[in-house]
């Protein structure tokens, strides 16, 4: 597996994996793997730190789309299905594997990068009765899902006062939470804005962005009263729209540059940004510096 910059797990590179495992079983997917071999090193050799960098990404990415996707689209079965929905979530992490290098700092061990099963929401305690609190007060840790996160691990612990057998569990507490999506509609805005919601009851700092290549929503709908930081239309299209190229044979949309740039630097400014200090509060009047 390739380790590039801050990208040093399968979860880190979620499409590629799929895509190596998958391509053993189906001969037809070869072609796409050699497609994604090429983006792989074509990418790895740069190092994303501006908008120039990010155009270069993107024109990779787009040159590997339109190999990949109408192969990926060919197919009905639910692994090429995965293929498709997971090449957004991948695309992030190659977007963000140089950050510790721009902002200066060094990478902790602890650092997370890419899909997450365990970004923390809430604890609460349901013991059975009142003998059992006292040794097993029965937490429930809930986490969500996230397509991509950029945050920081920890190892959760809950023990008796002055006794032993503490009960753990691995979170994560998010910073940035990208829900990747191919196209949004209603019924997919409102599980989003639940999750927005949960997550930043429990991290208040954390920017949570919907990203979909598509959308397919009419004016009934309100984003805007969510708090979900930011929306973006990659693709600049409607879903209906990518179903006609499909039918017709014609290659897939690109995805705009300029919107990646855009994201990427939002991203790099909230990441150095100062989100609570009382001196650094005086010196810019403002006091909840919380991502838009």
């Amino acid at each position: 597996m390739t380790k590039v910059g801050a990208i040093a797990s399968i979860e880190s590179l979620p499409h590629g994996s799929l895509l190596l495992r998958k391509s053993a079983e189906k001969a037809v997917l070869a072609p796409a793997l050699a497609a994604y071999e090429a983006f792989v090193k074509a990418v790895s050799a740069l190092e994303i730190k501006d908008d120039a960098s990010v155009i270069q990404l993107v024109g990779a990415f787009n040159a590997y789309r339109r190999a990949a996707i109408p192969i990926f689209e060919a197919g009905k079965n639910v692994p090429q299905e995965n293929l498709r929905s997971t090449m957004m979530e991948e695309l992030y992490a190659w977007l963000f594997k140089d950050i510790f290098e721009l902002l200066e700092i060094d990478q902790p061990l602890n650092f997370k990068l890419g899909k997450s099963t365990s970004s923390y929401v809430s604890l609460t305690f349901a013991p059975h009765n009142f003998a059992s609190i006292f040794n097993d007060p029965n937490p429930r840790i809930a986490k969500k899902d996230q397509d991509f996160a950029i945050g920081a691990t920890f190892q959760l612990t809950i023990q008796p006062e002055g006794g032993e057998s503490p009960i753990k569990s691995g979170i994560l507490i998010p910073i940035v939470a990208i829900e990747c999506k191919t196209y949004l509609a209603k019924n997919h805005l409102d599980m989003c804005a639940s999750t927005a919601a949960s997550i930043k009851t429990a991290a208040p700092y954390c920017m949570y962005v919907v990203s979909a290549e598509f959308i397919k929503m009419d004016k009934g709908v309100f984003p805007e009263l969510t708090d979900i930081s930011e929306i973006f239309v990659l693709c600049r299209a409607k879903n209906g729209d990518r179903k006609k190229r499909r039918d017709a044979g014609l290659p897939p949309h690109d995805i705009h540059a300029d919107l990646i740039c855009d994201l990427f630097n939002r991203v790099i400014g909230h990441l150095r940004s100062i989100w609570w200090d009382p001196d650094s509060a005086l010196k810019s009047g403002r006091v909840i510096q919380r991502p838009f």
